[in-house]
């Protein structure tokens, strides 16, 4: 019997429903869920203000995260490290009712929601974390492989999940600039590192050069001059 536990999403409904129909409403979480519902005996999703919820117990909305990275135009509550603490003694918990269950428990959740659990789990051989692609896109292909894999063969194979792949175009160090910050030198991660507010997906995209700047991020340093600031905070290029 195997169990998969799935994080959960920023994007979410307005209203009270089930944890799956609460999720929904992103389209990698479908995709996700598309796959482990094929491929595992039971689902349970990882809440940072549920904790471990059934995929139809019913939960109301809410805007709390243990990812730093904010967004504009919406409420997002970030997660103290007391909080985190507590919260992860709380899944640590339910999870041992599991325990009893299951002979394998895979972790489907971003490194942020695993931290607070992994001094427990990584010493626990039936719990697995699948590592998840840094690149949101290729994070989706990745899923729909797996289950194309599992329905072809009846075998559940997380290196499609988790393999390291060659880019045909792997990014390069370079300048990113900004009207207030100084610039910086590196790569998507580094810069991430330093500023997490931002989305690591989207800078990735403007480091390949697919989008012009990102919250006033550019790579064309001849756009800076072109750069505004609306009063929503958003970040606009004059035209």
């Amino acid at each position: 019997m195997k169990l998969a536990v799935l994080g959960c999403s920023s994007s979410k409904h307005n209203y009270p429903c089930s944890s799956k129909e609460m999720y929904s409403k992103s389209l990698f979480k479908r995709i996700q869920l598309n796959f482990l519902e094929q491929a595992y005996d039971k689902i349970l999703i990882l809440s940072a203000q549920y904790g471990i919820v059934e995929l139809q117990e019913v939960i109301e909305p809410y805007e709390l995260s243990f990812d730093q990275r904010k967004r504009v135009k919406k409420k997002r509550n970030i997660a103290t490290s007391q909080y985190k603490e507590i919260w992860g003694e709380k899944v640590i918990n339910q999870l041992k009712n599991f325990e009893i269950v299951y002979s394998k428990i895979d972790l489907h959740i971003s490194n942020s929601y695993y931290s607070p659990i992994k001094n427990y789990c990584s010493l626990n051989p039936m719990f697995y974390k699948v590592s998840q692609q840094i690149n949101p896109g290729e994070n989706k292909k990745r899923y729909i492989e797996a289950l194309e894999y599992y329905n072809k063969n009846n075998v559940i194979n997380l290196n499609i999940i988790e393999e390291k792949r060659k880019s045909p175009n792997p990014e390069t160090e370079k300048w990113f600039y900004h009207p207030n910050e100084e610039a910086f030198l590196g790569y998507t991660r580094g810069l991430i590192k330093k500023y997490p507010e931002l989305d690591e997906g989207t800078i990735h995209m403007l480091s390949k050069s697919k989008i012009n700047h990102h919250k006033g991020w550019v790579i064309d340093k001849s756009l800076l001059d072109k750069l505004h600031k609306k009063d929503s905070g958003q970040w606009r290029i004059k035209k």
